[in-house]
Formats: structure tokens, C-alpha cells, sequence
């Protein structure tokens, strides 16, 4: 069989194939590149944060400047739309979040100011755990992928149950907040 195309015709179509298949991966690649992450706490509290990701009755992450910002509302479960964000624990900051003045403070990390000691400073309360997890009932139930976070002075002597999770969903007791 004889080729019809002349070669340089050939390279041409190769050149703008290349070309093509360049601008669709830069595009595809285009979406904000999430580097670190900031939980907004309410001033003062202690116990249990929750994050739920995946939620259809939750909100939609905030993002600024790189960083997914994570409003925590009073009962401390935030349930949110989109999945979760992979960042280094190193990147993550926690404030208390003060409503009315709208101002905030940050809080201790046991991560960077005890284990990568990046901080030396008086710490009046600080974050001891930022766990990833996931909950399944049973095989064909619905998957709940979290981030737990203990806040407080001391490490909490009770144990967070993730059997706990749908209960807190069917019964309402979180707010759509954020």
C-alpha cells in the first residue's frame, strides 16, 4: 500500500497531535492545588471536633489562596460536600474562631509544636490528634470518611466511637454550618 501523505504532512499532524494532547493535559491539571488546610474552632471550646466528608447535606469547602478553610460550628461536627483534602500535617493551622469580632487565635498543634517543635510558645490549649478514619455499618452500607480532632488542655480520657456517626446524622444533631 502506498503512503498518500507526503512527510512533512505527516510531521505536521504528528506536531499539532502533540500540541493537542499538551494543552488537554494542562487543562485537565488546571484545578487549584490545595497545600494546606485551617480549622476555624469556636472560641473556647473543647472536646471533639468532627469533620464528614462526602455529605449531600453539608457545605462547600471554602478555599483561599491554596488553603481549604474549615468553619467548625458550636456542636463541633461540620459535615462538608466535597471529599477530603490530603495535606502534610505540617501545613495545618487551628484558631479559635470568636464570631463576634471576628477575629482569631491560633491554637497549639501536638504535631508542630511538640513533635516537629516549629513553634516555642505558652500554649493555653492545644489540638492533640488529627486523625483520618472511615465508618462503614455493614458491607453494603453507606462509607463515612472523617477527620477527627481532639481539642482541649489534656488529651480526652473517653475514646471517640465512629459507630456514632450515622446516629448523629439520622437524629439531626449537627448543624449544616461552615
Amino acid at each position: 500500500m502506498t503512503n498518500l501523505l507526503n512527510p512533512k504532512i505527516k510531521f505536521q499532524i504528528k506536531k499539532h497531535f502533540v500540541f493537542i494532547v499538551l494543552i488537554c493535559c494542562l487543562l485537565a491539571c488546571k484545578h487549584d492545588k490545595i497545600l494546606s488546610e485551617e480549622y476555624l474552632i469556636p472560641e473556647n471550646f473543647k472536646g471533639f471536633v468532627l469533620i464528614l466528608f462526602n455529605q449531600k447535606a453539608g457545605v462547600k469547602s471554602k478555599i483561599n489562596k491554596n488553603t481549604v478553610v474549615y468553619k467548625i460550628p458550636r456542636d463541633g461536627i461540620l459535615c462538608v460536600k466535597e471529599g477530603q483534602y490530603l495535606v502534610n500535617q505540617r501545613n495545618t493551622r487551628y484558631y479559635y474562631y470568636n464570631e463576634k469580632t471576628n477575629s482569631k487565635t491560633e491554637i497549639c498543634s501536638y504535631v508542630s509544636d511538640t513533635i516537629f517543635r516549629q513553634n516555642k510558645r505558652a500554649c493555653n490549649s492545644m489540638v492533640y490528634n488529627n486523625s483520618y478514619g472511615e465508618y462503614r455499618e455493614s458491607i453494603d452500607s453507606e462509607i463515612f470518611n472523617y477527620v477527627l480532632i481532639i481539642v482541649g488542655k489534656e488529651t480526652l480520657d473517653k475514646k471517640f466511637d465512629p459507630s456514632t456517626i450515622p446516629d448523629l446524622l439520622k437524629k439531626n444533631q449537627y448543624k449544616v454550618g461552615g
